[in-house]
């Protein structure tokens, strides 16, 4: 499956490392990330939640919210990181809990208003600009009134390289702000990788009104 969020090389890039089965994602540290864990504990992501999880990859993320009592739906357009996260899923026992479907970020097959919170898991920061707006009115859509999107991206203030793209708070504020309502939009560090020791990341939570 192709998208027009990404370009050619991201789209090889994840072809490439998902088909080696997972052991190339040096960014893939086993657990949900401490942003969404906070989220649950707080009580802003509850128990019987209907969450998608956009970028699902090996299913982290998916997992653990699944074992919190959430309803999850994993999104991802590769298809060798949904059995990745089909086998977590068995696994952890909730295999049954989540259901993960391959699909495009820009053209989300879920009627309107489907989820209580949409979880973008490093997802954003790969789309070229000119599909940042329409992936931003694609989770409007599929959000319920007062549900929450969650972003996690590539700053501005990590170091520079190839990959995602790095950005800054204005670009993700014109992407979301014409159809969510802000509630946090905070920078934090995260784990290190092999490749990028400086991790510097924007971390949003957005609002669709009630």
């Amino acid at each position: 499956m192709k998208t027009k969020a990404l370009n050619s090389q991201r789209q090889s890039y994840f072809k490439a490392v998902y088909k080696e089965g997972g052991s190339l994602l040096d960014w893939n540290f086993g657990t949900a990330g401490q942003k969404v864990i906070e989220l649950v504990i707080n009580g802003q992501i509850k128990r019987g939640d209907k969450v998608l999880d956009i970028g699902s990859g090996p299913g982290n993320e998916a997992v653990f919210l699944a074992k919190q009592g959430m309803k999850v739906t994993g999104l991802d357009i590769n298809e060798n990181a949904i059995v990745l996260a089909e086998k977590l899923a068995q696994l952890q026992g909730v295999d049954r809990d989540i259901k993960f479907i391959q699909g495009d970020a820009l053209k989300l097959d879920f009627k309107k208003e489907s989820f209580d919170v949409v979880n973008d898991t490093f997802v954003f920061h790969h789309f070229e600009k000119k599909s940042r707006k329409i992936y931003a009115k694609e989770i409007h859509r599929v959000l319920k009134k007062n549900g929450i999107f969650i972003l996690r991206a590539f700053s501005n203030k990590m170091t520079p390289g190839s990959g995602p793209f790095r950005l800054t708070g204005r670009e993700i504020l014109d992407a979301f702000l014409p159809y969510l309502e802000i509630e946090e939009l905070s920078l934090f560090r995260n784990l290190p990788t092999v490749k990028r020791s400086d991790q510097c990341h924007w971390f949003g939570v957005f609002r669709k009104e009630k």
